[in-house]
């Protein structure tokens, strides 16, 4: 299984990160939840649920509870990959627009 991540998302992931660094006394919680997210999706892509509004394209999301934000994914059986959409807060009341960025570059990881 390839994990690719989308020039967006990684963006998401540094702004997230830096803000709990800033804000929380354990800098290194968001980014150990979404590391072991990522492993878990690696072994059970299915897990995350299926997102409705992008259902067709087959985004689904995956809930980093400590965190609070939604990891969007989409995972292609054929490629064997995951390629991660966003990382967005819980807290921001809808969704990312998420139809542009599956035809983005990718960071390969």
């Amino acid at each position: 299984m390839k994990l690719r991540v989308t020039a967006r998302a990684a963006d998401q992931v540094r702004v997230v990160d830096a803000w709990w660094r800033d804000h929380r006394g354990d800098a290194a919680e968001f980014v150990d939840e979404l590391a072991h997210a990522l492993k878990l999706l690696m072994a059970s892509p299915e897990l995350g649920a299926v997102y409705g509004p992008k259902a067709a394209f087959g985004v689904r999301r995956l809930l980093l509870p400590a965190s609070q934000h939604y990891l969007y994914y989409v995972h292609n059986r054929e490629r064997h990959t995951i390629r991660v959409l966003a990382v967005w807060s819980c807290y921001r009341g809808r969704g990312p627009a998420l139809g542009s960025l599956q035809r983005r570059p990718v960071k390969r990881r």
